[in-house]
């Protein structure tokens, strides 16, 4: 499985076992040419790659790749149908349910995200990176205690990705339990120093606990680091 993140978009590039099964060398070789394209973010030289190929034959894997790389251009209405009918030709690929909810919840259709979250985990329960997108749509449908599960796990499974500490001190801010966001928040910090966006919640947790001074100090570090998104650091395709 290819992972890899580009316009803070994160996007699975998974060859499912069969990346193209069966067919010709050259169908073969213009699959891998297409998956190099996702790999470098050119979507639109992948669209155009996968499909010539459905042309020559409608295999699932290939309404997936194009699915991806609409979804790597923003195109979410474009995505779902392609998703859709790589589903429809074969159900039992967890990756197509887990793609499929990370496109739901671009779309802020949470439940729908959840629903195909859940049925990717349950067919996969190593899925990687199926748990925090769960744990993301849990956060914006309310579900607080799930979501705090999810990252429990996660966290534990993955005690040096900056990202999940700072993820879970989001959810604990939102429950108003600034105590332990601030710990998350410290955690993140120090694992990644230049996770700006950690100082910036940080400072808004320490100001909601009356610490003032140290909020106003995370605040001014935050706007001295800017954005600071690295590849492959942050699994996650939507702003919090």
């Amino acid at each position: 499985m290819r992972f890899f993140l580009t316009n803070f978009i994160f996007i699975v590039i998974s060859t499912l076992g069969f990346t193209c099964l069966p067919c010709h060398a050259d169908l073969q070789t213009e699959t891998e040419k297409g998956i190099e394209f996702l790999e470098i973010g050119n979507a639109d030289k992948a669209i155009e790659v996968f499909t010539r190929l459905i042309a020559e034959d409608q295999q699932p894997a290939f309404y997936y790749y194009r699915g991806v790389g609409q979804a790597l251009k923003g195109r979410e209405a474009a995505a779902m149908v392609d998703l859709n009918k790589a589903i429809a030709l074969d159900a039992n690929q967890a990756v197509f349910y887990m793609q499929r909810g990370l496109t739901y919840s671009k779309m802020a259709r949470f439940e729908e995200a959840l629903e195909d979250l859940n049925k990717a985990l349950q067919m996969n329960d190593k899925l990687k990176n199926a748990r925090p997108y769960r744990a993301r749509a849990l956060f914006q449908l309310g579900r607080h205690t799930k979501a705090l599960e999810d990252l429990r796990q996660i966290i534990a499974d993955n005690p040096n990705n900056s990202f999940y500490y700072r993820l879970r001190g989001d959810i604990h801010s939102a429950l108003g339990d600034y105590t332990n966001a601030i710990e998350d928040y410290n955690n993140a910090i120090q694992l990644r120093p230049s996770d700006s966006a950690a100082y910036n919640n940080r400072g808004v947790a320490l100001a909601n606990l009356g610490r003032t001074k140290e909020a106003i100090e995370d605040l001014n570090r935050a706007l001295e680091l800017g954005v600071s998104h690295q590849p492959g650091d942050y699994p996650h395709n939507l702003p919090w």
